[in-house]
């Protein structure tokens, strides 16, 4: 228990840092969704701590009910990456695909991470899902 609510603690204080430490672009209100627009104009700085907001988002959401086997898997694939790997990813797949540029980015870091996890032979999300 103590631990999920350190890693909430620590995704929203992460999404908040991402906020300030950028002067243009910020979220406009809580409800705001950053597309892959919007994160590219982010510095290397807000970039980090985005992805690592996201991430730390999903790995806490089995406390609020995620599915259990995409949690393992994705923790299983990315237990020994460092933040700045879990970055590069993301700004990889990004610059790869161009056309998703307007989809939300926990959409995009997830897709990201969906895709480097495959190519490690680990299944996150099944392909009908």
């Amino acid at each position: 228990m103590h631990r999920t609510i350190k890693q909430v603690t620590v995704g929203v204080l992460a999404i908040w840092v991402a906020t300030i430490s950028n002067a243009e672009p910020q979220f406009e209100s809580l409800g705001h969704i950053v597309d892959g627009n919007t994160y590219r104009g982010f510095s290397s700085a807000a970039k980090v701590t985005y992805v690592a907001g996201v991430f730390d988002g999903v790995l806490a959401a089995g406390a609020l009910g995620g599915t259990g086997d995409t949690l393992l898997a994705l923790k299983q694939c990315t237990m020994h990456m460092t933040l700045g790997q879990l970055d590069t990813i993301v700004d990889t797949y990004i610059e790869k695909n161009p056309s998703q540029w307007g989809n939300s980015m926990s959409k995009i870091v997830l897709h990201a991470i969906d895709d480097t996890c495959k190519g490690r032979g680990i299944t996150i999300w099944p392909e009908d899902g």
